[in-house]
């Protein structure tokens, strides 16, 4: 079978912002009831961010988030769960940003 040593060479990357390593605690709190999780941020763009979770927390639900890190000082955000997938024992959420 012929393989194609090049298919790599013609990803183009489809996400419009630079994503951000930024790996710090963050809190996120239920907008409807007022539930309080804390996670680990992998990585923050414009538009959203990627945490880890060590629960579930379903798609649509709407956020308060906050954390505090040395690079970004306080940072503080409302934000909507777009996608939800278990990595082991952690669930790597997705969350884009809303405008307040």
């Amino acid at each position: 079978m012929a393989t194609d040593n090049n298919a790599n060479n013609n990803y183009t990357e489809k996400r419009s912002e630079k994503r951000i390593p930024l790996h710090c605690d963050v809190t996120l709190v239920d907008k409807e009831d007022a539930t309080t999780v804390t996670g680990r941020c992998c990585n923050l763009s414009t538009s959203g961010m990627l945490v880890q979770l060590s629960e579930h927390v379903k798609v649509g639900t709407l956020l308060d988030i906050s954390l505090t890190d040395e690079s970004v000082g306080e940072f503080e955000a409302s934000g909507e769960i777009i996608r939800v997938v278990r990595d082991d024992k952690l669930y790597l959420t997705a969350i884009k940003f809303q405008a307040e």
